[in-house]
């Protein structure tokens, strides 16, 4: 996630798919927090402090971040988001574990801190875990009889987890083709396994509809993009209403308005101690005084629509890459092409950005010193 135009390019597929909720693994991301695309997605991650190694995000459209009640971040392989639905509210796991080459020390850490995660979450909500496991739970296995492959060690922590927790793998509970299994490709293209999975409890298997992986879904990954279709109605919470926000380039008319109305609060009757209110009272009324003199003479900001960086020609390039066989020379061609121009768009966006900021400095230095002070 950490190259040009990759953001975008997943919450294009996400559109396309028609996926309100898109867990990502290994993001490389520095950091932990949340920020708003153009497209009006909010993407949620926990990462390194410093490193950009493994890292979790999880992107919500527009809809479902109505929904969002919080999230935390625990750790650079593991992110907890919380989202209000009907009839139970949704807690959504996204992991990242380790590759079955690291160190037994690294594995026994990550399931421990991830059942304790797991633990705490609210006992009355849905609790769907998601992400790269890098594990081969094999055929037949008890948590998901129709997976792929030969169980490795990775594997075998995974299925003790899952038992412990009463958990099954919703990927690999239904019979369909090996296309719609495998969630890996090496590099070379000749070798597949299924080493992602979503998690849930038995008991919300019914209202699990198709779970398989989305071969047509182009993200410029090694990995395949896996869906799920969970029946279960999402819940808007009501958001505190905004406070207006004003230009202040009118202070001169600001301030005669304001001087006008506390002239006609400045009565004698106001100066006899009988007629004096409580200090709430005197409160409410100045504050009132305030707010009606800054509507009457400033205008409200309207908020600036976000332009997108990538262009349309851009984004034809990458619906043609997508399109393409991906075992062929002209794929390679058409990924390293819309990567150059991915490039190329932002370096002319960043230098938009510098030419308005000099075009604003240069009008405010030619301001008069009246607009100045």
């Amino acid at each position: 996630m950490t190259t040009d135009g990759k953001v975008e390019m997943v919450e294009n597929e996400m559109t396309r798919l028609r996926i309100n909720c898109l867990g990502l693994s290994e993001v490389r991301w520095t950091g932990k927090g949340h920020f708003g695309t153009n497209g009006g997605s909010l993407i949620i991650y926990s990462g390194s402090e410093t490193k950009r190694e493994a890292g979790v995000g999880m992107i919500l459209d527009k809809q479902t971040s109505g929904s969002l009640m919080g999230y935390n971040p625990i750790s650079n392989r593991i992110l907890t988001v919380r989202i209000a639905a009907k009839p139970w509210n949704i807690t959504l796991i996204q992991v990242y574990a380790p590759t079955n080459q690291a160190t037994d020390g690294e594995k026994e850490v990550f399931y421990t801190c991830l059942h304790k995660v797991f633990n705490k979450a609210p006992k009355q909500d849905v609790a769907l875990l998601c992400g790269d496991y890098n594990a081969k739970i094999g055929e037949g296995a008890s948590i998901g009889k129709f997976a792929l492959g030969v169980r490795n060690d990775n594997g075998e922590r995974l299925v003790e987890f899952a038992q412990v927790n009463g958990l099954v793998t919703a990927n690999a509970m239904t019979n369909q083709h090996p296309r719609h299994k495998y969630t890996w490709r090496a590099p070379g293209r000749t070798h597949r396994n299924q080493i992602d999975y979503i998690l849930l409890p038995q008991r919300w298997v019914s209202s699990v509809g198709k779970c398989k992986t989305c071969p047509q879904a182009d993200a410029d990954t090694d990995h395949t993009l896996v869906r799920m279709k969970f029946i279960l109605k999402l819940h808007k919470l009501a958001k505190a209403k905004q406070k207006p926000c004003f230009d202040f380039s009118q202070k001169e008319e600001y301030q005669v308005e304001l001087r006008n109305r506390f002239e006609l609060l400045d009565i004698p009757e106001a100066a006899d101690p009988g007629n004096r209110q409580s200090a709430e009272s005197e409160w409410i009324k100045l504050k009132e005084v305030v707010a009606k003199s800054a509507a009457k003479t400033f205008t409200r900001k309207r908020n600036t629509v976000k332009k997108d960086w990538i262009k349309p020609e851009t984004f034809a390039l990458m619906e043609e890459k997508r399109n393409c066989c991906r075992q062929g020379e002209e794929y390679k061609w058409l990924k390293r092409h819309v990567r150059s121009q991915l490039r190329r768009d932002r370096d002319n966006h960043l230098t938009e950005i510098c030419q308005q900021m000099n075009d604003f400095e240069r009008k405010i230095s030619t301001c008069s010193p009246k607009y100045l002070n």
